[in-house]
């Protein structure tokens, strides 16, 4: 599944819980820089989603993740994202 096909469109909790109810692993491809605000937070939102469910996920990107989102005032969130998804990649699906 694709960065953008996940969070390129307008969606919101609700939406990603309902896609997450029975998933059992996801792998997210993000091959190019992210510098929307809106794709970095709904990214955000997904990964924080996916954590309180500890659903196993990889993030695929050619650059650590604080080198892919280029967008100001989101370093917490970014760490954080960075945190869990650490702890996500762990588990076995």
């Amino acid at each position: 599944t694709t960065l953008t096909e996940l969070c390129g469109s307008n969606l919101g909790r609700s939406e990603y819980l309902d896609f997450c109810k029975d998933l059992k692993g996801l792998i997210i491809d993000a091959p190019e820089a992210i510098t929307n605000p809106d794709i970095a937070m709904r990214l955000v939102v997904l990964v924080d989603i996916l954590y309180e469910n500890m659903i196993p996920t990889r993030l695929q990107t050619a650059e650590q993740l604080t080198d892919l989102i280029h967008v100001k005032d989101m370093e917490l969130a970014i760490a954080r994202m960075e945190s869990r998804l650490n702890q996500l990649e762990r588990l076995e699906p």
